[in-house]
Order: structure tokens, then C-alpha cells, then sequence
């Protein structure tokens, strides 16, 4: 597993998202991804070779606090020991 601190693309998190919350892939979850993205200061993904498997969404709300938004890890990938 490589842990990065970077912004997916969208393709790599609606992917992740549909496969995650078990959703069809619709221009409304891309849309609700893009607005998580959107206010979003960074992510840290994890990747399983170019798979993007999980995804942290972290938000800094003011100096020295650190605000998790978000985590989602692929159904294929939870309880392998993924951790941040």
C-alpha cells in the first residue's frame, strides 16, 4: 500500500464513491463528490499498486486542528489494515 497526500481526480473518487456507498454512477453523485472535493484542503489516498482504495477527506477549520471530513475504503480493502 502507498499512502499519498494528493487530490484524487474525480474519476478515481466517483469510482471509489459508487463502489464504496454501493451507488450507480449518476452526474448527481459526481456532482456530490466534486462539492466534497470542493471543500476539501487536501486528502490522503492510499493506493494498492494505481488503485486508489481509500480516500481521507481533510479539511483545516483554523491553526493546529485538523478536521476528518470524510473516510471511505473500498468493501475489498476494509479490515486489511489500512491506517492513517
Amino acid at each position: 500500500m502507498r499512502y499519498v497526500k494528493k487530490s484524487p481526480s474525480l474519476n478515481e473518487l466517483v469510482i471509489l464513491a459508487s463502489e464504496g456507498f454501493l451507488q450507480a454512477i449518476t452526474p448527481e453523485l459526481k456532482t456530490d463528490v466534486q462539492n466534497h472535493l470542493d471543500d476539501t484542503d487536501f486528502c490522503l489516498c492510499v493506493y494498492d499498486g494505481d488503485l486508489l482504495v481509500a480516500c481521507m477527506l481533510c479539511k483545516l477549520p483554523i491553526p493546529g486542528v485538523l478536521y476528518i471530513a470524510g473516510t471511505l475504503v473500498l468493501p475489498s480493502h476494509q479490515g486489511r489494515g489500512i491506517k492513517a
